[in-house]
């Protein structure tokens, strides 16, 4: 009797220290949870502060504000260059993707503003485009003055920019298998071969682009607008 007794008690005691370090896991678990809770307070807190103070801010806090929208500034930049690599610009009233040559937003119908290419600048007089730091247009031979600064865009101060990293370029990703050559699609309206002495099979009718019923200009199913007119196409 005495064995199992001692048995059994070594038994509860070891029950007893798996639970205590089930509830010490538990219990850190749940600390930082709310320490996670705490930190997301204070960014909520720091934000609401920036916005509502954007220029009136207290100076102990010009630093950590200025490398915040420095870093706002080189992200600006990035999503410019994959716009331009896209080759698409955003519209300013719906904020959707549209092609840069088009004249009206093909998702609400917005007239577009003229898209001019990141480093060139419009010739006030005729309207070229000239690269950034030209003195003369190449086309009239207008001076150029310096663009106005766009609407929304902060104008500089005189401070000294720190020129913007390269990006480090994405190391390929390799392919967990090999990937399966495709297979040649067969036509839909291939002719049928004709039997001697029967009928010929008569060609199936290919479907004809789309195209605006205002000025006739091709679209694609996927279009509300006319990006040509800015009429809407359905």
């Amino acid at each position: 009797m005495a064995i199992w007794d001692g048995l059994n008690a070594q038994a509860n005691s070891t029950m007893g220290r798996v639970g205590s370090m089930m509830e010490i896991n538990r219990l850190n678990s749940v600390i930082a949870n709310e320490e996670r809770n705490i930190s997301n307070y204070y960014y909520e807190i720091g934000k609401q502060y920036v916005t509502r103070h954007p220029q009136d801010y207290d100076a102990e806090y010009a630093q950590l504000i200025a490398a915040i929208r420095e870093i706002e500034t080189r992200i600006d930049g990035y999503l410019r260059q994959i716009l331009a690599l896209k080759g698409v610009q955003l519209c300013p009233q719906c904020g959707a993707e549209v092609p840069i040559n088009a004249a009206y937003c093909n998702h609400c119908g917005y007239k577009m503003p003229e898209y001019i290419p990141a480093g060139m600048i419009k010739c006030t007089n005729c309207g070229q485009l000239v690269r950034e730091g030209t003195r003369f247009c190449t086309r009239c031979g207008t001076p150029i003055t310096a663009q106005p600064v766009e609407q929304g865009q902060p104008a500089d101060q005189g401070q000294p920019v720190e020129p913007v990293q390269p990006v480090q370029p994405v190391q390929p990703v390799q392919p967990l298998h090999p990937v399966q050559p495709v297979q040649p699609v067969q036509p839909d309206n291939f002719t049928q071969p004709v039997e001697p002495g029967g009928p010929a099979a008569e060609p199936q009718e290919q479907p004809q682009a789309g195209v605006c019923p205002h000025c006739g200009a091709q679209v694609t199913p996927d279009m509300l607008f006319c990006v040509e007119c800015g009429a809407k196409l359905q």
